[in-house]
This record gives structure tokens, sequence and C-alpha cells, in this order.
């Protein structure tokens, strides 16, 4: 299925949709109610969902105090022997400074996690 203004996505038991509209403030119009419905009759008629998990996607502001903090981070890392892109660097700043858990198929990520506490949900596969 293909949509225009929401994610949609099925892992193991669950069912992910994300509202994605974040210049609109993620406002449902006509055409997200018909992708909602259309997702949700997928959903009914999938026996191996058991959870829905409902988001959306919101812009987080990149200011440039969390682009000197992705560089404090990124010396950290080095000083660790640990090296990331800078873009993951400064996804993880802004995720860190504003408290929120970063899902991710990234395994930079996953290294950040465990040398500078940022609070990850992991989904790298082997």
């Amino acid at each position: 299925m293909d949509f225009e203004t929401i994610l949609y996505e099925k892992r193991g038991h669950k069912a992910y949709l994300t509202l994605n509209r974040p210049e609109f403030l993620n406002a449902i119009n006509l055409r997200m109610a018909e992708e909602l419905a259309q997702a949700w009759r997928d959903v009914k008629q999938d026996d191996n969902v058991w959870v829905v998990v409902l988001s959306a996607l919101h812009p987080l502001p990149v200011t440039e105090e969390r682009w000197d903090q992705a560089a404090k981070l990124g010396f950290q890392l080095r000083r660790r022997g640990v090296s990331v892109p800078f873009t993951d660097l400064l996804i993880g700043a802004v995720a860190k400074h504003e408290g929120v858990t970063l899902l991710h198929r990234d395994r930079h990520f996953d290294l950040m996690a465990e040398h500078v506490g940022l609070k990850v949900e992991s989904y790298v596969t082997a």
C-alpha cells in the first residue's frame, strides 16, 4: 500500500501508523482520513496484528546549541574509539535534548546509546 499522508508498517504482532503531515501540524484532511480508514481495514483483516501504535511525525528544533552538542558527543565518542557520522550525532543530540526514545535501524545509534546514554529502540537486524 502506498500512502501520501501516513506511514504504515507491520512488524511482528504490531502495526505502526504514523501521521505524516508535519508541515500542517498533522491536521487530518480528507486524504489522510481515507488513508487511515484503509490502514485500519487492513489491520482488522490481519489476525497477526495484536497492537496498533499510533504516532505523529513532528519537526524537532535543530538549534546552534544542538550542533555544538553533536560536536561534543562526537568528541566524547572518538576519545572512546567510536566513530559516528555527524548526521547521526546531530540526530542523537536532538533526541537526547528532547528526552525522546530514538527508534532506528542504524547501528551507530546503538553505539551512541552504549557510550553516551542516548535512549533508543533498536530494529537493527544481524
